[in-house]
């Protein structure tokens, strides 16, 4: 959903996935499961510190500004996560 989400919004969105695995691991991964999403590896928590993120899944949600404009713990819909890039992006 992530990688559509991506894919939809390209012209107005930049989407990076954050693992909290070794980087081989994580390449090792999107092998498998034939996934194309640029992936972060934060095996030293910055990002995720920086960020608030405590668990995974987790999704954020960041303007242009740099500012949190959503926040999900857990699973989100796809419903709610296209209304939030919706209202974040410009038109």
């Amino acid at each position: 959903m992530i990688e559509s989400a991506a894919e939809t919004h390209k012209k107005d969105l930049v989407v990076w996935g954050v693992s909290l695995d070794q980087p081989d691991r994580d390449k090792k991964w999107l092998l498998e499961h034939q996934r194309s999403l640029p992936t972060l590896s934060d095996v030293d928590y910055v990002a995720s510190d920086v960020y608030q993120v405590h668990g995974i899944p987790a999704v954020v949600l960041i303007g242009v500004d740099g500012k949190v404009r959503n926040y999900w713990q857990g699973e989100v819909s796809e419903s709610d996560l296209e209304t939030a890039i919706r209202q974040a992006t410009p038109r």
